[in-house]
């Protein structure tokens, strides 16, 4: 029985699961990328159901890559013109379908080509999101190439001690350590459904103490001097490791670990 039941669950799954796999909407959309790599203009037609419209205008590509973007949906078909050749059928060029597995759809033309730098990175990138859908099942949806994730708050100085042999960098803070929990008198006012006052205890690298209101008898403020953190890069490759020191006290460590044992 139980078998017959896994078997009737993967009869209704499974399709569920293959047409996921293509990332593609149930109704067929698709954000799809149009791109000119000829030495020329051309312009997108689509080719519509439609009885009293037989075509329809989808963008003007200047020449050596020109680009536009929309939603296009699977089968949809289309093909390129000269500006205002449209309308002479055997003007018009390479017809082609929206499939599931692309999303950038090319115009090239190897009489009159593009620059080589221009051919040659489409080319690149139609490679790389060919193998990227065919690798994850999913389309590559950001830039190419998308630029290394940067942090922007972490912008390390070189050191050359060789005692400390990572990168690091110093950050100054107002917001000072907490030593206590705010007073009953602090929270009059708040919303029923907030957190205690404890759960809001916070530091932030910007300056500015960023917290309204708070209960300076129950901080640490350091005789009026900022707080300074030492941000060390331990690891620079991926996945980057940073240590922070002196990020909270004991306090606040213990308010952590409290918080995880009553959730």
């Amino acid at each position: 029985q139980i078998s017959s039941i896994t078997s009737m669950t993967l009869l209704f799954v499974l399709p569920f699961l293959i047409y996921a796999s293509l990332a593609v909407n149930p109704d067929g959309a698709m954000l799809t990328r149009f791109r000119n790599i000829a030495n020329y203009d051309v312009v997108l037609w689509w080719i519509t159901p439609y009885k009293d419209e037989d075509i329809r205008f989808f963008g003007h590509l200047t020449r050596n890559g020109g680009m536009t973007s929309f939603t296009s949906y699977v089968g949809h078909e289309f093909f390129w013109a000269r500006p205002r050749q449209e309308h002479e059928r055997g003007k018009r060029r390479q017809f082609f379908k929206v499939v599931p597995d692309k999303i950038l759809y090319v115009h090239m033309d190897n009489n009159d080509p593009g620059s080589d730098d221009v051919v040659a990175q489409t080319q690149e990138e139609l490679q790389f999101l060919h193998e990227y859908y065919h690798t994850y099942r999913r389309h590559w949806l950001s830039s190419y190439e998308r630029p290394p994730p940067q942090l922007p708050f972490i912008d390390l100085m070189q050191n050359d001690d060789s005692a400390m042999k990572t990168n690091y960098k110093w950050v100054e803070s107002d917001s000072y350590f907490w030593t206590c929990s705010p007073s009953s008198s602090q929270q009059k006012g708040a919303k029923k459904n907030m957190k205690s006052a404890s759960s809001r205890l916070g530091r932030f690298f910007s300056g500015g103490n960023g917290g309204g209101d708070r209960d300076s008898s129950c901080q640490d403020t350091n005789g009026g001097e900022l707080l300074r953190f030492l941000i060390e890069e331990l690891y620079p490759e991926n996945p980057r490791i940073y240590k922070i020191d002196n990020f909270i006290n004991e306090f606040e460590a213990q308010h952590i670990m409290q918080l995880s044992k009553d959730s």
